[in-house]
């Protein structure tokens, strides 16, 4: 018989602080007695840390924590489950409301989470394996977890950790061609992007159009907040497919969309991106400078790494959402910051948004508010400052077609609009 998720929370205190933990408990813990002692093998785990990149002083903490969580029926049968829940759940179950367990281990509370993170290493591994993917790519990948407990020091005065809220992501490096190359990471997937792009046949211009029934506010953003006044002056784009033509609303590679109907005749216009096809979904790690020279190597190696490991299906680019893509960046930064430089070499697009949006990754708090939140960096400052002055804050979505690898570095889409077809796009 086993503990039932109450009494183990009961046990260590945390009552009213389970969050998902009682989701799937009764069969992990069928599982229990045959996994009890050997999921927390310290040479498991410490050869996890190596690859992981952390600190070989890592090691003491990791041990003592572990003998600590074996000791106690209800840690260990927490840790089960944290285990059976990041990585063997039937469907992702998130554990970001999971307890932090800081009254039955103190300033190690972080690391049963880290514990629970270093198995994704040998399981990313045996998943790469699988795949074809070199053994070289499985070292760079396992050094997410170095960036996770980077992460979790910053918010936590240096100890080691990981927020249990980033160990739901980490199942998708066990199942999926997801891969770190270089600064950044790709993921190969139908592609969840809505704007559908466009090249001209002759002269290489391109351009993307917005999807059918994409609601827009007058300046051309997705604001999904249903309490704004201003919401009646919202306009919708159409996208309508003729024989010989598409018509529909662009999208300017700054990241907004215009208010401005157009007709790309098919006999002149390839369409090179619609939703669905395979594309590399870009995720960017924290930690480390994204110069320009770093991101052109990354984006340059990873179309020829998933060309040459899936040659059925070659990515046709690469794509991403996050806060780093929203394009006031560029109001609040120099034009030489590295973040802006990444912007334009890119082409940007409006996605659904809030004015709280993606602002956890850079505060790690969950309410950012300008006269409280951390202003020790200068991205911090930047972006409070921007916020105080009553700026808007939102993420924004970003395209680069696999056609252009060899251009990136010379802003080929900003550079390059309005295409010469539309010249009247460029006084919109």
């Amino acid at each position: 018989m086993y503990l039932q998720a109450l009494d183990v929370l009961q046990q260590l205190h945390e009552n009213g602080h389970g969050g998902t933990v009682p989701t799937g408990w009764e069969e992990s813990q069928r599982l229990l007695p045959s996994v009890a002692r050997t999921f927390l093998s310290p040479a498991r785990f410490l050869e996890s840390r190596v690859w992981s990149g952390l600190p070989e002083d890592t090691d003491a903490v990791l041990l003592k924590t572990a003998e600590r969580i074996v000791a106690s029926p209800a840690l260990l049968a927490l840790a089960w489950h944290g285990f059976w829940t990041a990585f063997e759940s039937p469907e992702p179950v998130s554990l970001a409301s999971w307890p932090r367990l800081e009254h039955m281990l103190g300033r190690d509370a972080g690391v049963f989470y880290l514990l629970i993170g270093l198995e994704m290493i040998p399981r990313m591994r045996t998943n790469q394996e699988s795949v074809g993917f070199p053994e070289r790519v499985a070292r760079e990948t396992a050094l997410q977890i170095q960036c996770y407990c980077e992460t979790y020091q910053r918010a936590n005065a240096g100890k080691p950790g990981l927020h249990p809220r980033q160990l739901g992501w980490l199942r998708h490096y066990t199942r999926e061609p997801y891969v770190r190359v270089g600064r950044l990471e790709y993921w190969l997937r139908p592609n969840p992007n809505t704007p559908v792009m466009f090249c001209h046949r002759d002269t290489g211009h391109t351009i993307a159009l917005a999807e059918a029934n994409t609601r827009f506010t007058p300046a051309g953003y997705i604001d999904v907040r249903s309490d704004r006044d201003d919401s009646d002056q919202d306009w919708t784009a159409t996208f309508e497919t003729t024989e010989d033509s598409v018509i529909g609303f662009p999208i300017s590679p700054s990241g907004m969309a215009l208010q401005q109907r157009i007709t790309l005749p098919k006999s002149e216009w390839e369409n090179v991106l619609k939703k669905g096809d395979p594309v590399l979904q870009m995720h960017i790690p924290a930690g480390g400078k994204m110069t320009p020279e770093a991101t052109k190597d990354s984006v340059q190696r990873a179309f020829q790494l998933f060309d040459e490991t899936f040659p059925d299906q070659p990515p046709s680019a690469i794509v991403c959402g996050s806060w780093i893509f929203g394009n006031q960046l560029q109001e609040i930064f120099a034009s030489s910051a590295n973040l802006v430089r990444f912007q334009r070499e890119l082409y940007l697009h409006p996605v659904g948004s809030t004015p709280q949006s993606g602002l956890w990754f850079i505060f790690l708090e969950d309410s950012v508010n300008p006269m409280t939140s951390p202003r020790d960096t200068s991205l911090r400052r930047g972006v409070l400052d921007h916020i105080a002055a009553g700026g808007e804050w939102r993420v924004g979505g970003m395209i680069f077609l696999a056609r252009h690898a060899g251009m990136f570095g010379t802003q080929l889409y900003r550079t390059n609009w309005p295409p010469p077809q539309f010249p009247q796009l460029a006084n919109l």
